[in-house]
């Protein structure tokens, strides 16, 4: 079947949806759902709503970027991001972990509540280029090697 579903065959042989193809990251070869990483980041209590993309990277193909809305009190910056990284590092693979943090004041939302991707794409082509991005790139590298 051509669905355009992610699904994964548990041991007893059902199978277990995962995300939808397109809601994938494809960096450096492994394949990140961005539904995985956008639980992580949604449990911290200083966000309001994420989004997780696909960046385009010129070194690794995608880069993991993660759109946050912070919630009320919280303040957007370099140590909010270094702070959900961190909180990102406990539950998931180093090459999971968000690439860039962009900080928005809102997510554009369909009516049924899910996130409209497709107008956060130009953010994806060029995450360096929105005022609220913060680079992580480096921390990530940091992570893998703190692992081994």
């Amino acid at each position: 079947m051509h669905t355009g579903d992610i699904m994964k065959a548990n041991p007893d042989g059902t199978l277990c949806f995962v995300d939808r193809r397109k809601n994938i990251v494809r960096r450096s070869g492994e394949n990140i759902a961005a539904i995985e990483v956008e639980a992580a980041i949604a449990d911290h209590p200083a966000v309001a709503r994420v989004a997780v993309l696909a960046a385009l990277d010129p070194l690794r193909g995608e880069e993991v970027l993660a759109v946050v809305v912070p919630a009320a009190g919280f303040e957007p910056g370099e140590a909010l991001a270094r702070t959900l990284f961190g909180h990102c590092a406990a539950r998931l693979a180093y090459y999971k972990l968000p690439g860039f943090v962009t900080f928005v004041a809102t997510i554009p939302m369909t009516s049924t509540q899910k996130v409209r991707k497709a107008e956060l794409v130009q953010l994806a082509a060029d995450p360096i280029a929105h005022p609220g991005t913060i680079d992580l790139r480096t921390l990530k590298q940091g992570s893998r090697h703190a692992r081994r």
